[in-house]
């Protein structure tokens, strides 16, 4: 067992020296790397805390039953669920579909957090089971990608070449075939994912105007005039939206924007839903 004090006497301590030191201890990688960004990255933390948007609790109890905000997050290294403060964090939020709880253990199945959710049950809160093994070296996770042989790969930027403070240790990098994709922070990538098919929503309001047809027995389809919106991976059909109409007045006007010009939306040309061969694709 190693324990790090991350106390004030490393500000007089170069941060990358102090790295150093603790690969020299045979400390993993990704550990090494992960200390690096935190003693480097200090100033930003210290100011959320300054500005009051990152907080630190000494305990579950006391402030931070009546200061914490739904949604919240809660990431369980243990499945079991059966000791520690998580048990508590399940009982406060487990009511509430906001919250999310995430199991990281690797070493277990993907079913095993969902039988140690189940003394909890009825749970309102969503289960997610996302392995995080900081264990992996990059020999291992090379090895690993090529058993896999996974489409896209996408990894941090600074894993495409070695650490500054051993810029002649080749080991210390990813080289895959083909190359995967790296990513800084705040950046914007547009995977190459191929999908056919997307669910699409619609408002209660828009499922409410349409006047289905049967075309088979069994089978209806309605013709459906909306506005798509998508955002984040899910679209929603919402009904089209009717400019306002102004009541005419003599008195004079300021001159305020005017409104998105709507267009009203074209009518089939043969008037009604052309059947053809759409029953055959309806399932």
């Amino acid at each position: 067992m190693l324990i790090i004090d991350y106390s004030s006497a490393f500000n007089t301590i170069v941060p990358s020296k102090r790295v150093t030191k603790l690969e020299t201890l045979g400390l993993d990688p990704t550990l090494c790397n992960w200390v690096l960004d935190f003693l480097t990255g200090r100033p930003q933390v210290v100011r959320l805390i300054q500005t009051n948007k990152l907080k630190h609790y000494p305990s579950i109890h006391g402030d931070f039953s009546s200061e914490f905000r739904q949604p919240c997050v809660v990431f369980n290294g243990h499945p079991s669920l059966r000791f520690g403060d998580v048990v508590h964090f399940m009982e406060l939020w487990g009511k509430s579909s906001l919250n999310t709880i995430i199991s990281t253990e690797p070493d277990f199945l993907d079913a095993s957090y969902l039988n140690a959710v189940a003394p909890y049950q009825p749970l309102a809160m969503k289960c997610v089971y996302c392995p995080i093994d900081t264990r992996l070296n990059f020999h291992q996770v090379s090895k690993l990608l090529t058993e896999v042989q996974p489409l896209h790969v996408v990894y941090p930027e600074q894993y495409t070449q070695p650490p500054p403070t051993q810029s002649h240790c080749s080991d210390l990098m990813l080289e895959l075939q083909p190359p995967p994709m790296p990513y800084r922070r705040c950046s914007v990538l547009g995977l190459p994912f191929r999908r056919r098919w997307e669910r699409i929503q619609l408002l209660p309001e828009l499922a409410k105007s349409l006047v289905p047809s049967e075309i088979k027995p069994g089978i209806s389809v309605a013709t459906v005039s909306a506005v798509l919106q998508s955002k984040d991976n899910k679209h929603m059909l919402q009904l089209v939206p009717k400019p306002p109409l102004l009541p005419p007045s003599k008195k004079r006007k300021r001159v305020v924007k005017e409104p998105p010009e709507v267009l009203a939306p074209k009518p089939l040309l043969s008037g009604a839903v052309p059947p053809g061969n759409l029953p055959s694709h309806v399932t």
